[in-house]
């Protein structure tokens, strides 16, 4: 395990109506938001853009910056997320899975996604904040 290891990521917390979309990440069995490393120089809100629409195919635009998320995950790995609430540019597009860390999606009614037991790290680091915007 990497000792004191940082990693910074941005996410898109996309909602749609009363529904915020998730994926599932294959490899550690965990619901996510879009989202990924920051990239030299890139302002991680257009990070969660872009990863948004390379992970799912939906454009999104930044609405506002939900919270910032720290947490040691299992791994020892400390995660910084910058979360950020999202708004597909197209209401109407469909969104498709853009790689292949992740098997499956879902739109999640907003009042259920407490239910969801394996949230990952980064979703759960925000939880408070998006439980008060819902």
């Amino acid at each position: 395990m990497a000792k004191n290891r940082r990693d910074i990521f941005a996410t898109a917390a996309v909602i749609k109506g009363k529904k915020v979309f998730l994926f599932h990440r294959t490899n550690v069995d965990v619901w996510e938001f879009p989202g990924g490393a920051i990239e030299f120089g890139e302002h991680p809100a257009r990070t969660a853009e872009r990863e948004a629409k390379e992970e799912t195919g939906l454009g999104v635009k930044v609405q506002k910056l939900l919270a910032i998320g720290s947490i040691v995950r299992p791994d020892n790995i400390h995660e910084i997320t910058f979360c950020y609430l999202c708004k597909p540019t197209d209401e109407d597009a469909e969104a498709v899975i853009g790689d292949e860390d992740h098997d499956e999606f879902t739109w999640v009614d907003l009042g259920e996604i407490k239910k969801i037991k394996n949230l990952a790290c980064s979703v759960q680091s925000v939880f408070e904040e998006l439980i008060k915007y819902l």
